[in-house]
């Protein structure tokens, strides 16, 4: 049982630093939006908060509790500041 954890674990975690590497792609200075954008930082960390626990919420062992209570606490609090964030940027362009 410990080993298919630790096997699951290793797995969500270079899931993650997958992601995580995605998610920076697409803030990259190649593109217009420098990632150095604080309102860009803001989207990419929120994405990569809901992405990785949303991923965990389905495990059904004590980590997944953990991914489901961050979620929980979290309330789409970081959604909301990204997408108010996008809109002050629609309003002021």
């Amino acid at each position: 049982m410990t080993d298919a954890i630790n096997s699951h674990s290793r797995r969500m975690y270079n899931a993650q630093k997958k992601t995580r590497a995605s998610l920076e792609a697409i803030a990259s200075p190649s593109i217009a939006t420098p990632r150095t954008d604080p309102r860009v930082v803001a989207l990419v960390d929120a994405l990569f908060f809901y992405g990785t626990h949303a991923l965990g919420c389905r495990m059904v062992h004590r980590e997944g509790d953990t991914h489901r209570q961050a979620l929980h606490d979290d309330g789409g609090e970081r959604a909301r500041a990204a997408i108010a964030a996008i809109e002050e940027r629609q309003t002021n362009e």
